[in-house]
């Protein structure tokens, strides 16, 4: 008899688990499950986004939630689009008001860039609803990744700068023109970290109303300086001693421009013979015009400055009709060792206070 050969069978192994091993789905089964991951992973995003940006009952709006989500490097020109609705009109506002709530309560925290963000807001349709529109609360903005904060408020002459001593402005390197023809700023900015600031280029040009005290501002870093606090010249200060800024002990040793810094600023009189610009490369009109109409402008003994390196002094003091001829001579005396344009202008005979107009071009 023919014998079959008996092939041993495996012995049934357990699961890990002590449980018998599940069955093996069958080919391409997960191109069932596609539909729904792809939900899961793309669709979270779009609605967190959704919630972030029109969520009108949240307490402040998330300017910034999800922006890696989003595909969105810097929210800085969104907050300025949003603004500028703001600024528009009260159809516009409220449009703003119900997608992202009170101004005051934005969340800024990614924002890099305040760059233009309230330029020109002239607020010329104000409704009573919404009194302060261009003269918002901004003190609980986060700021402390801000880099960028010229031209900020420039033209918007009612913005007085509520609360803005909040500001965390560390990161700040530029603020050219934060404050320009801001006509009625007035803001308390004198505790500001403005240690990593280069420029400061018309920071308070025309800020008729500003005289707060700066003598806490760190300007080690700062090379432009030119037309800062031009023009501020038509609300006289309280004292009879002339605008007093705190200036006296700034560190200017990197300023090269100073270029019409004081121009038109008519009650600047401060102490600032301490001061050593040794960098400067340009004091052209930096006194001018300084204090021609009250006679409460520059009178200061400048003769101990170090201006070895300055190229243009151009009008320097023309028409400074406060300036003594004790400091004249003064200045005059120190010039011929070092620029001739000081002892040809001073030897012209040429009166200090009554300048023709040939000194003066």
């Amino acid at each position: 008899m023919e014998l079959t050969p008996i092939t041993p069978s495996s012995p049934s192994l357990p699961s890990p688990s002590g449980l018998s091993t599940p069955p093996v789905p069958p080919k391409n089964s997960y191109k069932n499950f596609l539909p729904i991951l792809i939900l899961l992973v793309f669709g979270s995003t779009f609605i967190g986004g959704f919630i972030a940006l029109s969520n009108s009952s949240s307490s402040r709006w998330d300017v910034v939630s999800n922006s890696d989500s989003h595909g969105v490097e810097d929210w800085s020109e969104i907050l300025r689009s949003r603004v500028l609705q703001w600024c528009e009109g009260s159809d516009s506002r409220a449009k703003i008001i119900e997608l992202a709530g009170p101004i005051e309560q934005w969340n800024t925290t990614l924002v890099t860039s305040f760059k233009n963000i309230f330029r020109d807001c002239k607020c010329s349709t104000i409704d009573n609803d919404h009194p302060n529109t261009c003269d918002p609360d901004l003190g609980n903005w986060d700021t402390s990744n801000v880099v960028d904060m010229s031209h900020a408020f420039q033209n918007n002459h009612i913005f007085t700068g509520k609360n803005l001593e909040k500001w965390d402005v560390s990161n700040v390197v530029d603020m050219s023109n934060i404050f320009d023809h801001c006509y009625g700023f007035n803001g308390e900015v004198g505790g500001w970290n403005t240690g990593k600031v280069t420029k400061m280029t018309k920071t308070f040009y025309a800020a008729e109303a500003f005289e707060r005290d700066l003598s806490g501002w760190d300007t080690r870093n700062v090379e432009y300086m030119e037309f800062m606090f031009a023009y501020a010249k038509q609300i006289e200060p309280k004292g009879t001693e002339g605008r007093s800024y705190g200036l006296q002990n700034w560190d200017v040793s990197k300023v090269k421009y100073f270029t019409g810094m004081f121009n038109y600023n008519d009650y600047f009189n401060e102490d600032i013979s301490n001061w050593d610009p040794k960098e400067a490369l340009s004091m052209a009109d930096m006194f001018s015009s300084a204090g021609w109409a009250d006679g409460l402008g520059i009178n200061q003994d400048l003769s101990g400055w170090n201006v070895t390196r300055v190229e243009h002094f151009e009008r320097f003091l023309c028409l400074a009709n406060s300036f003594s001829e004790d400091n004249k001579n003064k200045l005059c005396e120190v010039g011929t060792a070092h620029k001739s344009w000081i002892a040809n202008f001073c030897d012209s005979g040429l009166g200090w206070a009554n300048f023709p107009a040939d000194p003066c071009k």
